[in-house]
């Protein structure tokens, strides 16, 4: 929501969020805050390419601390992380493709740092 609040009169935030349970809360929290129109919620892994379906894992105990099963050990999955839902997987570039320019860009992606990349997109004027 601040993110919303900052990018002014005219501004848009693109919320990437693998995790379908935080997906619905942000869309919830923009409608109350009155930021629906700001923010437009994809519920998609972000990689270096675009196609894949990954599973998400998490637990009905803590369903905010969920990560890509790629992320972690089958035993830690049976363990802590029993619930599990296919998730879109795409690349910034792709997913952006047709905007004229990305002015800023905050990233918390868990444990797929290595497979993250907007070359296309930064460089774009």
């Amino acid at each position: 929501m601040l993110m919303a609040e900052l990018t002014g009169k005219d501004g848009r935030v693109y919320a990437l969020e693998a995790n379908p349970i935080l997906s619905k809360l942000i869309l919830k929290s923009s409608r109350v805050n009155g930021f629906e129109r700001k923010i437009n919620i994809i519920n998609k892994a972000i990689s270096d390419q675009s196609g894949a379906e990954l599973d998400f894992v998490y637990s009905d105990e803590s369903p905010m601390n969920g990560l890509l099963a790629e992320n972690i050990s089958t035993q830690a999955r049976k363990n802590h992380y029993p619930k599990s839902q296919k998730v879109d997987v795409s690349s910034i570039d792709d997913l952006f493709i047709n905007e004229a320019s990305i002015d800023f860009i905050k990233i918390d992606i868990e444990g797929s740092e290595d497979k993250f990349s907007v070359r296309q997109s930064i460089h774009k004027k």
